[in-house]
């Protein structure tokens, strides 16, 4: 898949405890559409209405791209080069997308539920911003200011695998 554009990344399963649909539409009101971004979502797509559903939100806008499944190959790739992991999810078992994110000195918005809190004091991170899904404006004016991750940057990829190197 060719990908040119900035781009944020939700990496989870489609399911409804992972509250996709949020991501898109805290995306979507955002300044990031206008500033040329993308809202990549890799995650298994399952045989379900919300899957369907949140298909259906995908289609109706060319910024937003549902990947399905991803390769850890791939997977590797999109998390070296987002410049910003959003996780919306009313529940988590262990949180892996945004524990991935934070080894690698991610910036993170993810929702403010435990185990998101967890991983925050775990790792300590500055990057991590945990926000109230009913609270929209704040997730609005969060990424209407995020900053562009530069793709063509190899030295600022090269400094998120030693930081991940650092944190094993």
């Amino acid at each position: 898949r060719e990908i040119n554009n900035p781009f944020i990344l939700f990496n989870s399963s489609i399911v409804e405890r992972k509250r996709v649909e949020l991501a898109i539409n805290f995306f979507k009101n955002s300044k990031l559409p206008k500033r040329g971004f993308k809202l990549l979502i890799a995650g298994k797509i399952h045989n379900s209405n919300y899957s369907n559903y949140i298909k259906i939100m995908c289609n109706k806008n060319k910024q937003i791209v549902l990947m399905d499944y991803v390769s850890e190959v791939e997977k590797m790739w999109l998390f070296l080069n987002t410049s910003l992991l959003i996780s919306t999810s009313s529940s988590e078992g262990f949180g892996i997308p945004v524990l991935d994110a934070a080894t690698l000195d991610l910036p993170v918005l993810a929702s403010n539920i435990p185990s998101h809190l967890e991983i925050k004091n775990l790792v300590n991170s500055k990057k991590i911003t945990l926000l109230d899904t009913k609270n929209e404006n704040a997730w609005i004016n969060y990424l209407s200011k995020l900053e562009i991750f530069d793709i063509e940057n190899e030295n600022s990829k090269l400094l998120r695998i030693k930081h991940f190197k650092k944190s094993l």
